[in-house]
Parts: structure tokens; sequence; C-alpha cells
């Protein structure tokens, strides 16, 4: 899957930039122009070069948040894009073709377009998005499932096209920099086994969501019963012995006495509500422990859920999900699906609790009714004198009776979860073993044509080969972490960014090999060029196009000008101070412009495709000229 162009247009379908790519590199130029007052050069940030990288992450399933809040500082808004949006309210497209070089070959057009979301409370949901590919439109979750089977022909639920992106798409410094654990620090590993797996062709990618799944149960319940056994405590079965025991002795003694049948049927009745108290005191005690057991999965679920907001993960749940104090991340933009699922399950486990303490009432208000009649019955046996001892062993029966079903509710219910937790570890054992059964075979083979073509491109590329090594941890969760041929190998920075390419690059060839044959996008970006060793640099654009892909930077100019030789044709866009990627200060002379009459001249079609340039820059030759 190659990516053919990039258009951005206002509301009424004036083109703010255009931009057609290319096979082999692909370069956004950042330029100096020399001021008008003095001779010194302008200079090239803040214009943009990384936008058409976010334009591209945006219309595949991005937030629109990346454009005017900056992810490293909290709060920090960029006014004039923002405001540039509310003004012009920009639809975003994005052409993907199957093959660049058939005419005929399979294309989607991917469009997204910013709305006023007139239920926005803050400036970070002031816009919603409207969705569509080749002009039928999508809800959220419908468009991600549908740009998920496009490019990895992938339509079960995780991993989420948002976990995937990234691998290909790599604007934050952490995806510029990190290979393969390329998402936030506190991604799990279970999540990652899931995404290396699936990026490497497992052949049954369902039994590692089952694995996953699984493996959350078992955490769960491990929970629940650490949980229970602090309310166990040490020593209550032992206690709970002695009480039987005592029990049985004091039935013995009741029983001896000889009462007459009046007081006996009085008698059984005081017991059957001795004992209708003792089942209402049990499922209390069972109902409150099922409150704790709630109460503390909510808590958990509510402290990731803080804990996702304050990462502000790529702007979720995913979705989600499911994903903003220290850590500095945009929230809407990944999890949306999986903060989804968190409120979904908070919600659950809030309505749980809620109709738990409802029971709680309900069992109360009965335990008083009874315990009134117990106590009426009680004293009507108790005044009848020479029965005052016999009624005193019964209160001493019924007080142990009390004290044992406690307690055996509470022992119950700490043995049943050991016993569930105990047969969830053993489907999950059956579930690790068929997951190493399968890694272990064809799932072996792809990862050697891989590594293969890894291990070539990072000695070009880094002067030392690099492979992917399987890796398990305490857990058995299988990860992939890149191993140098030698293992004492520092990586700096420029090397360290030669290696993540040499990943991506390779990952492109092992996707096309004719053995694997999957698919899988053709286009990687990366950011920070500049701390590439030039002789890296050299071979890396000679590497790249030479290779059947599509690599995105950008650069500034000094460092295209410091190569040995180049070639301008690997250009698909420039940027200066005078031409910003969203050339918002020319934005309205340009636009009423190409309003003027003299216009009409001009062919009544321009075919943006066919040129290089856009319609900005196609402006200001119009300027010039004019």
């Amino acid at each position: 899957m190659f990516l053919m162009h990039m258009t951005i247009k206002d509301k009424e379908g004036f083109v703010i930039r255009h931009v057609n790519f290319k096979k082999g590199v692909n370069i956004i130029k950042g330029m100096e122009v020399n001021t008008l007052l003095t001779d010194e050069k302008s200079s090239t940030n803040s214009i943009g070069k990384t936008t058409l990288l976010r334009c591209i992450d945006f219309c595949l399933c991005g937030g629109w948040q990346q454009f005017t809040f900056d992810k490293e500082f909290k709060n920090s808004k960029n006014n004039t894009v923002f405001d540039f949006f509310k003004q012009t309210l920009p639809t975003f497209e994005l052409a993907i073709v199957s093959n660049l070089d058939d005419a005929v070959s399979s294309k989607w057009v991917l469009s997204r377009s910013l709305l006023v979301n007139a239920r926005s409370k803050t400036d970070k949901s002031y816009f919603s998005i409207n969705n569509s590919i080749d002009g039928n439109e999508f809800s959220e979750e419908e468009y991600k499932s549908r740009i998920k089977e496009i490019l990895f022909d992938l339509k079960a639920p995780k991993p989420t096209i948002r976990q995937l992106i990234p691998k290909f798409i790599r604007t934050s410094d952490h995806q510029i920099s990190n290979v393969i654990n390329y998402l936030h620090p506190s991604t799990s590993n279970s999540s990652y086994e899931l995404l290396h797996l699936f990026l490497f062709d497992f052949e049954d990618i369902q039994v590692v969501n089952s694995k996953i799944l699984k493996d959350d149960e078992v955490r769960h319940k491990t929970q629940e019963v650490k949980s229970l056994k602090d309310v166990v405590g040490v020593g209550t079965e032992e206690i709970n012995d002695v009480k039987i025991n005592e029990l049985e002795e004091q039935k013995k003694l009741y029983n001896s006495y000889k009462i007459d049948e009046s007081y006996k049927r009085e008698d059984d009745l005081l017991n059957a509500k001795q004992e209708e108290l003792n089942h209402i005191k049990a499922a209390i005690s069972n109902t409150n422990l099922n409150i704790d057991v709630w109460e503390q999965r909510l808590n958990e679920v509510a402290a990731n859920s803080d804990r996702i907001d304050a990462e502000s993960i790529n702007y979720m749940y995913q979705e989600a999900g499911i994903y903003n104090v220290e850590l500095q991340r945009e929230y809407e933009e990944t999890i949306t699906f999986h903060q989804n699922m968190l409120e979904n399950e908070i919600t659950f486990i809030s309505n749980s609790i809620q109709k738990a303490r409802e029971r709680i009432n309900e069992l109360e208000t009965r335990f008083q009714l009874v315990s009134k009649e117990y106590s009426s019955l009680l004293k009507e046996l108790g005044e009848r004198g020479s029965l005052a001892d016999y009624t005193k062993i019964g209160n001493k029966i019924n007080e142990l009776t009390k004290d044992i079903a406690e307690n055996e509710a509470i022992i119950n219910k700490y043995e049943k979860s050991r016993k569930e937790l105990s047969n969830l570890k053993a489907d999950l054992e059956k579930l690790i073993k068929k997951v190493d059964e399968l890694a272990s075979g064809d799932f072996r083979r792809k990862l050697t044509v891989f590594n293969r073509y890894f291990l070539e491109y990072s000695k070009d590329l880094s002067d030392n080969g690099y492979i992917l090594a399987t890796n398990s941890d305490k857990y058995q969760h299988i990860n992939l972490v890149p191993m140098p041929q030698d293992k004492d190998s520092n990586v700096g920075d420029g090397r360290k960014q030669s290696l993540v390419i040499s990943f991506d690059l390779a990952y492109v060839s092992f996707a096309k090999d004719p053995s694997v044959n999957i698919k899988r996008p053709s286009f990687f970006t990366q950011d920070k060029i500049e701390i590439v060793d030039n002789n890296m640099l050299n071979k890396l654009i000679d590497l790249i196009n030479s290779t059947e892909c599509q690599f995105i930077f950008p650069v500034i100019n000094d460092k295209l000008e410091s190569l040995t030789y180049f070639d301008e044709g690997n250009i698909i866009l420039c940027l200066s101070e005078d031409d910003k990627f969203f050339d918002i200060e020319n934005y309205g002379s340009r636009k009423l412009l190409l309003g003027k009459n003299f216009l009409l001249k001009l062919p009544s079609k321009i075919n943006f495709e066919k040129t290089n340039l856009s319609e900005a820059e196609l402006t200001k030759c119009i300027l010039g000229a004019a």
C-alpha cells in the first residue's frame, strides 16, 4: 500500500495544500530565506516541516489535537492554527493506492473533515470529525475498522489501528527513537505480545487474543483472592473449628434438658428465627465482600483511567480506550476505544456496587424485623423462671451458630475464588502452550526472513548488524527485542535513528518477500534526520530508492547541501518562512486572488496531481507573473 497524494481544503473547497508522493525518498525540505531588511536568513523552525506527517497520521485515525496542542508542554496551544481551523473547518484527503505504477490499481480516498462540536466544553474537544472513504461516510469506529482492513487486512478488534500506525507514521520523540516498543512506556507486555505477533504474521492471532483475555481474568481473580485472604486473616479457620466444637457441646447440654411441649414449640420458633437471622447475616456478609472486591477493582480501573488521561496517550479507546498531569501526552488520539472500555467497566462496576448496597439495605431491614420478633420470643421464654438456664444455653448456641455462619461464608468465598483462580491458571497455561507451539513453527520462519533484511540494512546504515530476538517475561509474554551482533554495541542518537529506519525498511521488504507476501503499508516516516551522519544518509537515500517503498521525512536545506550528491527530484515539498505548510498568513489573499477575473484566462481545471505544485505555490507563481 502506497501514499498517492494529500490534499487539504477549506470548507468551501479551496485547496490550502496539495502534496504528491512518489516511490522512494520523499523529502520535505525546510529552506532558509533572506529577510528583506538584512542579509540574515530566516529560521526553519515553526514552518510546518513535520505537519505533513501529522496530516497523514490524522487521516489514519489520529487526533486533530496534534496540530494545535503541544505534547510536551501542558496547556500549550497553537492559537494561530486553532483559529485557522475554526475559520476554515478544513478537510484532509489522503489517497492510498495498492500500486503506484499501475493505473488501474485499487485506490482509496480517505477523508476527514473538522466540524464544530456543539457539545464541546474545552478547546481539546472543540472539533468533531466527519469520516468518509471514497465519499461514503463512516462512524469513528467503522472508519477505524475499515482503515485497518485496507492497510492490514485485519478484521479482529485487536491490535487496534492506533497501536499499528505509529510503527509506520512516527511523529513523537518516543516513536522516533524506539525500534519496536514504540507505544507509550506504560504499554503492557501482553499488548506488545499481541502487536509483535501480528506484525510478523502469527498464524492464529485469535488464540493470542484469547490468551490476553485469560491473562486479564487471572490478574483480576488473583487480586480478588488476595483481598479475600486479607479479610479471612490468619487463624480464622482454626478459631471457627474451636467454635464448632463448642457448639456441639452446647447442643448436647441443651438437648439434655426436660421441658414441656408448649415451651418446645416456642423454642422451635425461636430457633427458626435465629436461623433466618443467621442466613440474613451471612447474605449481608457475602454482599459486603462482593462490594469490597468491586470497590478494589473500581479503584484499579479508575487509577488506570487517570493514568491514561495523565499520559494523554496519542490524543486511548482507541476509542479507545482506553489512555493529564505529568506524562504530557494527548489523550484523544490513540485510546478512545480503550477509554470507552474503561468507562463502560466503571459504569458496570458502579451499578453493581449500587445494586449490592440496595440489597444490603433490604437485608438489614429484614434483619431488624426478624430481630424484633426474635427478641420478643426470647423475652417471653426468659420470663419462665426455671427455664432461664435453658434459654441462656439456647442464646449461646444461637450466638455460636451466627459466628460460625459468618466465618464460613468468608472462608467459602475465599476457597471458591481460589478454586476459580486455579482453573483460570490451568486454562491460561494451555493457551500459553498453544501460542508457544505456534511461535516455534511458521512464525519463527517468518522472523528469520525479516532478520535477513534487518541484518543487511542495519549493517549498511549503522555499521553493526541487528536482528529481532524473541524474549519471554516472567508472565510468559512473548516480546521481540532488537539485538546487535556485537553485544557491546553502543548506539548513539544518529545511529539509533539509522537503526529505526533500517527496521522500518526491513519490515517493508519482509512484507513483500514472496515467502511472506502480507498486506502492509509500504510507507514509513521519520524525523530528526539532521542527526544522521552524512555518509549514512547518502547510503540510506540510495537504499530507499532501490526498494519498493516510500520513506517520508523532513530535513533542513543545510543538511541536504552538505551531502556529497543529492537528487532534487527526491523533494516533494519545500517550506520556508514565506511559505509555511498551512500558509495561514497568505491564505486570505490567495483565496481572493484566485477569484479575480484574470484567472479566468487560465485552464478551467488545474490537475495538481500531475504537478508538484500546490495551489498555494501556483498562486505565488501567478502573483510573480502578474
